[in-house]
């Protein structure tokens, strides 16, 4: 890897345990407080040359907290950025047989033993409390040492200018999973390793897309990778996922959370790695929905920021020519109405994405770009509408009988407001009637 510098950045390959312990008031696990960066964190470290991703974990949990005990199952990785380079953190559970002496005082300003919801709330890092919420910290389970674990380096351009947040994010769960699909693929002893090879065929699709700098496509395909990965879990690991899949089911408000739980609710000799297969693609696929849905209502509210900021130059230019135009029906007095409008119905479309974003519906028919545009100008027509019914002294807003500027622009924010919300309505109406209830977009 190139970062932006121009200086070669490899993988930091780091490792390390979730340790717990057993006591009456409930399991707890080991937290370690950092001196030099002042955070709380799992017990981990960079491996040492020649050391395999066991023996670090090991290594750090007894210099970090003094603890000594055996590696139960494999959890997972984590990927995260230092010093622009990617570092990649494999974990493991492991119960505390002994606590020794603290010897990394350096490093370590204190370690405390907490409840996992305790330590969940405790850790510094998000990465890090989305892995202990999905642990459990009972039930170990012991695992036979590995050999030593060869990476393919992979070289690309690093670049922050073109990249962002998004690119940022999915090249760092690349890279650790990554490392998780060789750990997995050295571990595994199926007779049947197609997985392997189907895994990797993702894995460079990923590689195309983040070179062309397609995050949706990226993502799609990592996740792809990932599910195809769960052929290389052992049956107690298989059961952990279906415990965490039900949990995150929860959380899903469609017919994917029903559709997971069938899948994932029989004995435990009937659930298969196929069956959690289809209840990973389940989520991945709401996931998949979700985003797209905030991509869309971004994409939109983009526009109508755009369209609203050109009606307000149109307006402050009116104003101007409005010195010398006091006629009611002057071309200048006309725009300013009409860009009042504008934006009265670019108010209400915006308050509009927002609210189905927020309860999850956003129909493609209506979220592109000319149908937005076209929905905050029908505000023009409605706020010219409104002037006219003003000028037209059918009734009377202010106590003279000529109502001044303000009142006449404020009419023609309302009625753009309100004939954009009646514009929406009527094509929801006409969709309900048509399809009936609007499902998930993209489903």
């Amino acid at each position: 890897m190139i970062d932006s510098r121009g200086s070669a950045a490899s993988v930091v390959l780091a490792a390390g345990a979730v340790v717990c312990r057993d006591t009456p008031s409930g399991p707890q696990v080991i937290l370690v407080h950092r001196r030099r960066h002042g955070d709380w964190t799992l017990p981990k470290g960079k491996l040492n040359p020649g050391e395999c991703f066991p023996e670090a974990a090991i290594r750090e949990v007894r210099e970090e907290t003094g603890c000594v005990g055996q590696l139960g199952e494999y959890i997972g990785a984590i990927g995260y950025e230092v010093d622009l380079a990617p570092k990649v953190v494999l974990f493991w559970r492991m119960s505390a047989s002994g606590e020794n002496a603290l010897t990394d005082h350096e490093e370590v300003a204190e370690t405390r033993w907490m409840s996992v919801p305790d330590a969940i709330d405790q850790l510094s890092h998000s990465h890090e409390r989305d892995l202990l919420r999905g642990v459990s910290v009972v039930g170990d389970r012991t695992y036979q040492k590995p050999k030593d674990l060869l990476l393919k380096s992979w070289s690309r351009r690093w670049s922050w200018s073109r990249g962002g947040r998004a690119y940022a994010r999915l090249l760092r769960e690349f890279e650790a999973f990554r490392v998780e699909l060789a750990f997995l693929e050295q571990r595994s002893h199926r007779e049947d390793s197609s997985w392997v090879g189907a895994a990797k065929d993702q894995l460079d699709n990923v590689h195309r897309y983040l070179q062309t700098r397609d995050i949706e496509g990226g993502w799609y395909c990592l996740h792809a990778a990932q599910r195809l990965a769960l052929f290389g879990l052992n049956g107690s690991e298989i059961k952990n996922r279906a415990q965490i899949l039900r949990g995150e089911s929860r959380k899903i408000s469609s017919w994917r959370a029903l559709a997971m739980n069938d899948l994932l609710d029989v004995a435990r000799g009937e659930l298969t790695v196929d069956r959690l297969v289809d209840a990973t693609a389940l989520r991945d696929e709401y996931a998949a929905n979700q985003y797209h849905k905030i991509w869309l209502m971004a994409d939109q509210l983009g526009v109508l920021f755009w369209l609203s900021l050109a009606s307000i130059l149109i307006f402050l230019g009116a104003l101007q020519l409005l010195r010398r135009e006091t006629a009611d029906w002057s071309v200048p007095l006309v725009v300013t109405v009409v860009t009042v409008g504008i934006l009265g119905a670019s108010f209400s479309a915006a308050q509009s994405l927002i609210t189905n974003s927020a309860q999850g519906r956003i129909p493609e028919r209506v979220a592109n770009h000319y149908v937005t545009i076209i929905r905050a100008l029908f505000g023009a027509t409605a706020g010219l509408a409104g002037y006219m019914f003003l000028r037209s002294g059918l009734f009377k807003i202010a106590a003279t009988e000529q109502p001044g500027l303000g009142i006449s622009l404020a009419i023609a924010f309302l009625f753009g407001y309100a004939g954009e919300r009646l514009i929406a309505g009527i094509a929801a109406s006409v969709g309900k009637s048509e399809g009936g209830p609007e499902r998930d977009s993209k489903s």
